[in-house]
């Protein structure tokens, strides 16, 4: 007589093995509206880089634009079109204090403005995201008047930004700026 029975030494392997781990779970999938909700609320923190770094016409504030555009450890570094470092500094205290320390004073002959000009979404979960934002930096020097421009340049970059979401707030947490020109 042959029995089919499986061998006790498999029946046992079987009931000892270790459990099959559950798949890793995903974040939850971003419905058309989230995105859209989220993108645009990285795009009014680049509007705002632009009016706290350049001023709105009234005022500058320095402060504000590292506390509410920068996580505390953010890092920022900058590089001219050769690929020479110009900037690395790490932590929003590091960042305001070098911002200031390399800022035009709103009294000087030199007035400048950063235009955001697009941004492309490489990566977008709830809360990070991964951007690159064209931007042309305009600047003229003041006549003798302070007044009327006399001479204009223009500077071509593109951002390449890392952002968390921490307490409903997009602030980037490593931003890199590379000069076209």
């Amino acid at each position: 007589m042959i029995r089919r029975v499986l061998p006790f030494a498999v029946a046992a392997s079987l009931l000892a093995a270790p459990a099959l781990s559950a798949p890793p779970v995903s974040p939850p999938a971003m419905s058309q509206l989230d995105i859209l909700v989220e993108k645009e609320a990285i795009r009014e923190q680049l509007t705002q880089y632009e009016l706290l770094s350049d001023g709105d016409g009234e005022t500058r504030d320095g402060r504000a634009w590292v506390d509410r555009l920068f996580t505390p450890d953010a890092v920022f570094e900058a590089y001219s079109p050769d690929g020479t470092r110009g900037a690395y500094w790490v932590g929003a205290a590091d960042i305001y204090r070098n911002s200031q320390a390399h800022s035009i004073d709103p009294k000087a002959p030199i007035a400048h403005r950063h235009y955001m000009l697009g941004t492309v979404f490489d990566v977008l979960t709830p809360s990070t995201a991964e951007t690159r934002s064209t931007s042309i930096i305009l600047g003229a020097t003041k006549g003798v008047d302070g007044k009327d421009p006399v001479g204009t340049m223009a500077m071509l970059l593109v951002y390449h930004d890392s952002w968390r979401k921490a307490d409903g707030v997009w602030r980037k947490s490593h931003s890199v700026l590379r000069r076209d020109s």
